[in-house]
């Protein structure tokens, strides 16, 4: 091991109790991306550590995957929340809920496709 993946396999260890060894592991399981968007570790902007971030439970430790900064920045606004009685999953669940019920398949393919005036027109939510 260099310097560079000892240090890196220390603080792993000390942070999250994993090794480094664990982490690429996890990495190839991933397919070298973020568990929740795919971006890949050279992907990331420049100016951010290239590295994919250990994404874990405040309250228990356990890791759950690996997020690059932009999932990571954006689950920990949206799920950290105590004042919120509705949690991002559960208004996912619904919204999927309302586009099932109201036949919206198409107009997810036109958004997917570049094709839909989406942003004002909306879904009707």
């Amino acid at each position: 091991m260099t310097g560079k993946e000892k240090s890196k396999d220390y603080n792993l260890r000390k942070k999250y109790n994993i090794t480094l060894e664990q982490y690429k592991k996890l990495l190839k399981k991933q397919n070298g991306g973020c568990a929740c968007c795919g971006m890949k570790n050279q992907t990331l902007q420049e100016g951010f550590n290239k590295s994919l971030v250990v994404d874990h439970s405040h309250i228990t430790g356990k890791v759950r995957g690996l997020l690059c900064v932009y999932c990571n920045r954006a689950l920990g606004m949206v799920t950290e929340n105590p004042y919120s009685n509705v949690t991002p999953l559960q208004y996912i669940q619904n919204t999927l809920n309302y586009v099932q019920q109201h036949n919206m398949d198409d107009e997810f393919k036109l958004i997917k496709e570049g094709k839909s005036n989406f942003k004002t027109k909306g879904i009707g939510l």
